[in-house]
């Protein structure tokens, strides 16, 4: 498995564990909104270190600022730096995958959270 993709497994697995936490650390808004921050600087980091990943593993230079706004903002960042990084076809079937890819993650986060909040602590 290429490093990049050891990123993403990461990110799935920092997500399933925050859902699991989440019902028993989040019982008022003030620790909900803690607890999202917390989850938000891992993330931000993890769609960074990503993007220079995978731009080393394919060998090209990264499009000017794009790991950046991908960690910053990748609902734009990552359809940026794959539309200027790659043949059209290629970049929006990457594409395509990145939107699974976060819907997936919240989907285990979900699950996660749900199998937690039935579980007797």
């Amino acid at each position: 498995m290429n490093r990049p993709r050891k990123v993403l497994l990461g990110l799935l697995g920092l997500y399933v564990v925050y859902g699991a936490l989440l019902p028993h650390i989040a019982r008022g808004a003030a620790n909900l909104r803690a607890a999202q921050v917390l989850l938000g600087i891992p993330t931000a980091i993890a769609f960074f270190s990503w993007c220079k990943l995978d731009a080393t593993e394919r060998g090209i230079d990264s499009p000017p600022a794009a790991p950046l706004l991908v960690g910053i903002f990748a609902p734009i960042g990552a359809p940026y730096y794959f539309l200027r990084t790659m043949p059209l076809r290629p970049a929006l079937l990457a594409i395509l995958k990145g939107a699974l890819f976060i819907v997936g993650i919240s989907f285990a986060e979900s699950i996660a959270s749900y199998v937690s909040s039935r579980t007797v602590v």
